[in-house]
C-alpha cells in the first residue's frame, strides 16, 4: 500500500513537470487581439480621482503591440492610441511597455504594465507598475541667472540645464528654450534647471504665491481647471511678454482665452491662432536673420490644449520647482 501510494505520487510528479515543460511561453503564446479594460484610482495632487479604460491591443509574433483606448479619469473623457513592446518570459510572467498617444498623435506617457499569461495565453492578468508623462523629467527648477543654472548642474542636483537668453542657448547649456528641440528628447529620470529671460522670470518673483502654475496655450485648459479646482477668491493673470518688460501679442491674447476659461467661456481657439499668426511676433520665426529661431516651435506654441496637464510650481528648498499636476 505504501509502496503504491509512492508510485501514485511520482507519477503525478512527473505528470506536472511534463505539463509544466509544455507551457513554457514565448511572444508567439502572446500573439493576437485581446480586448481589455482598466479599473482603478488615480492619485493626483488634489486627490483621488477614479480611473476606467476600455480598448484593443494587438500582439504580433515579435511582441510588438498596437491598440487603442477609450479612457475617463475622474470623468475627463479621452481617445487614444498606443503602441509599445511585449516581453514574454518563459514561465508567463509578461511586461508591456506602452506608449500611449493623444487624439493628436502626441505621446502623452509611457507606462511599463507586468502581467502574466493565463488559460494557455488567452487571457493576460496585468496591473501598472510606472507611468511616466511625455519626456518623462522628474522635476524642472525654475531660477534667474544663467550662473545659479549651472551651479545647480556642476553641483550635481540636477542633470540637465535649459533656457535662453535673447533667444539662444547659453553658452554651457544642454538645451535652448526650443519646445521642437527636445520634443524627441527621453529625460527620464532627469532633474533640470531652467532659466529663460521672461517665464523663469515671473516664476521667481512670484514663487511666494498661493498657488502658482506656469502656463502657456499648450496647457490652457488644464491650467484653467487646476485654478478653478481650489475655488479662489482671487486669479492674477501675468503675461510675462519679452524678456518680462515688453508686452506681446501672444502673451496677452493666452492672459485674455484664460480669463474666458476661468469665467466659463469656452473661448475661441481657431480665433486665436489666427490673430497670434497675423501679428507681428509671429514673423520672427521666418526671419531669415533669426536662424535660431524654429518655425517648428511656432506650431507647437499654437497647438491649443496641446497637453492634458497643467504645471505647478512649488517652492522646495526655497526654489520654485514646476511638476505635472492632472485636475479633473
Amino acid at each position: 500500500m505504501k509502496l503504491a501510494k509512492a508510485l501514485a505520487a511520482i507519477s503525478l510528479f512527473h505528470l506536472l513537470a511534463a505539463s509544466g515543460l509544455y507551457a513554457a511561453c514565448t511572444s508567439a503564446t502572446a500573439a493576437g487581439s485581446f480586448g481589455f479594460t482598466t479599473t482603478g484610482t488615480l492619485i493626483l495632487p488634489t486627490g483621488p480621482a477614479p480611473v476606467a479604460a476600455v480598448g484593443l491591443v494587438t500582439f504580433d509574433l515579435s511582441g510588438n503591440a498596437t491598440g487603442s483606448q477609450d479612457r475617463s479619469v475622474g470623468g475627463a473623457f479621452a481617445h487614444e492610441t498606443l503602441t509599445g513592446t511585449l516581453t514574454v518570459n518563459r514561465d508567463c510572467t509578461i511586461s508591456l511597455v506602452a506608449n500611449v498617444y493623444d487624439s493628436s498623435g502626441n505621446l502623452a506617457r509611457t507606462s511599463t504594465i507586468p502581467g502574466v499569461l493565463v488559460n494557455n495565453g488567452k487571457q493576460i492578468r496585468a496591473i501598472f507598475e510606472t507611468v511616466v508623462l511625455a519626456n518623462g523629467a522628474t522635476k524642472i527648477t525654475m531660477v534667474s541667472s544663467v550662473e545659479e543654472a549651472l551651479a545647480l548642474r556642476d553641483s550635481g542636483f540636477a542633470q540637465i540645464c535649459m533656457g535662453e537668453v535673447g533667444g539662444r542657448a547659453p553658452s554651457g547649456f544642454d538645451f535652448g528654450n526650443s519646445p521642437f528641440e527636445v520634443s524627441n528628447i527621453d529625460f527620464s529620470g532627469k532633474s533640470i534647471v531652467q532659466r529663460t529671460s521672461a517665464g523663469t522670470q515671473g516664476i521667481v518673483a512670484a514663487r511666494y504665491a498661493e498657488r502658482l502654475y506656469a502656463t502657456s496655450l499648450v496647457t490652457a485648459n488644464a491650467t484653467a481647471r487646476a485654478l478653478l479646482s481650489s475655488a479662489p477668491s482671487r486669479v492674477s493673470l501675468v503675461a510675462m511678454g519679452n524678456n518680462a518688460i515688453v508686452r506681446t501679442d501672444e502673451d496677452e491674447l493666452c492672459a485674455l482665452h484664460l480669463r474666458n476659461l476661468l469665467e466659463g467661456r469656452r473661448g475661441d481657439a481657431s480665433a486665436l491662432r489666427h490673430v497670434i499668426l497675423a501679428g507681428g511676433d509671429a514673423l520672427r520665426f521666418h526671419d531669415p536673420s533669426r536662424p535660431h529661431l524654429d518655425r517648428r516651435d511656432l506650431d507647437i506654441a499654437l497647438d491649443i490644449d496641446r497637453y492634458d496637464f497643467a504645471i505647478r510650481t512649488v517652492l522646495e528648498d526655497g526654489r520654485p520647482v514646476a511638476r505635472v499636476e492632472m485636475v479633473v
